[in-house]
């Protein structure tokens, strides 16, 4: 149903101050899924994704990466919040939960998620996905985000990786046309007044790509004209 990709990055801004930031990026074929399965704060980045179709489908359970945000915040590594939330989970079986926090990465996926169904996790990034063509699919978005020019903004370079998964097969639903991606993104740096962030998303579109990149080039384009260069960056 889905492939996405959760990363954690420290970077150091131009004033020389060091600053944690997390970003998701996922893609599906169905329409808005940049509402139901992303979650970003300045600590965490979340993604749970429903893993199973026809009798056992279900929406991902949007109050999961919700909680597992919330438990990071009170001072559950993310290691310990996603395995506690999945005990009291009584669809624990065809869910993908996965993310990361400050320190480490977690990532879950159910043992009845539809083939092809698994899992990545790296050095501060996870990538899962299932009802997909092969583990060739997040083994490419993996290995794009892991080789990728780390001076390219982090919105591009989560599109990329997506991209990456998306020529390698991608999800293995051919009949369904329609696509969405999303892209999300917060930082714990602060800019006038608020923490940084970035949500761009395509909810319903036949070349998903060709639709993220746009929107993602015409908002470069924007905050360049109103004096937010700062945003084109990061």
């Amino acid at each position: 149903m889905t492939f996405s990709i959760c990363v954690r990055e420290r970077y150091e801004n131009s004033d020389g101050v060091d600053h944690i930031r997390f970003g998701t990026g996922i893609t599906t074929r169905v329409a808005n899924i940049g509402m139901k399965s992303p979650y970003v704060t300045e600590n965490a980045a979340v993604c749970a994704q429903a893993g199973g179709i026809d009798s056992s489908f279900s929406i991902p359970n949007i109050e999961l990466r919700k909680k597992v945000a919330e438990y990071v915040e009170d001072g559950v590594s993310i290691e310990d919040a996603i395995p506690a939330l999945l005990k009291v989970d009584d669809q624990k079986s065809i869910r993908q939960t996965h993310g990361v926090d400050a320190e480490g990465s977690f990532a879950h996926t159910g043992d009845e998620a539809s083939d092809w169904a698994g899992h990545v996790v790296g050095d501060g990034f996870t990538v899962a996905g299932n009802v997909l063509a092969g583990a060739e699919v997040v083994q490419s978005v993996a290995e794009e985000y892991r080789e990728k020019n780390s001076e390219d903004p982090l919105p591009k370079r989560l599109i990329d990786a997506l991209e990456a998964g998306y020529d390698a097969g991608g999800d293995k639903r051919t009949d369904l046309p329609v696509h969405s991606v999303a892209i999300r993104i917060r930082s714990s740096e602060r800019i006038a007044p608020v923490p940084f962030d970035h949500d761009f998303r395509v909810d319903a579109t036949k070349q998903p790509f060709d639709d993220i990149r746009e929107v993602y080039d015409l908002a470069m384009d924007s905050y360049k004209d109103i004096g937010m260069g700062h945003y084109t960056d990061r």
